[in-house]
């Protein structure tokens, strides 16, 4: 009777330390991070799905590249969608991901016409994989968009 408690408990240890092994040697987040990056719009296109024109509804879709903040080193890739609410008040409900070095972040909320906004950081992949905070969203010169991640792990 006491060999099957026994075995457990050693069969237990063991793969309780295998698995702080595998998440210790995964490179993760372990203090808030603040990560900026300029994204180059250069695939966007609007899909008109309802009346003609800018009307709710309308489908926006994008994969950009995106550079440091100094706009030299391209530093990874993002994709999304983003779907029209309202033309009268420049609103729209977006969602993408972006690929940097060590993994993927998740957002999703709004993006206006006219205004910065703040998003909601959803998750990520990677060393982003518990990744939550917010993603301010500005314009910046040229057209492009600067995206700074407050991320907390």
């Amino acid at each position: 009777m006491r060999r099957v408690p026994l075995v457990t408990a050693v069969l237990g240890a063991f793969v309780l330390g295998a698995m702080m092994v595998a998440t210790a040697s995964r490179p993760r987040l372990i203090e808030p991070t603040r990560i900026h990056v300029v994204e180059r719009p250069i695939s966007d296109v609007v899909i008109d799905t309802g009346k003609e024109g800018d009307s709710s509804g309308d489908l926006l879709t994008f994969h950009n590249p995106l550079f440091d903040a100094g706009h030299e080193v391209r530093v990874g890739h993002d994709q999304g969608d983003c779907i029209r609410i309202s033309p009268r008040q420049g609103s729209w409900e977006c969602r993408w991901i972006a690929w940097l070095d060590g993994g993927a972040i998740t957002v999703e909320g709004p993006f206006y016409d006219t205004k910065p906004s703040v998003l909601a950081i959803t998750g990520g992949t990677g060393m982003y994989s518990n990744a939550r905070g917010t993603m301010l969203l500005k314009f910046g010169a040229g057209g492009t968009f600067h995206f700074i991640y407050n991320v907390r792990p």
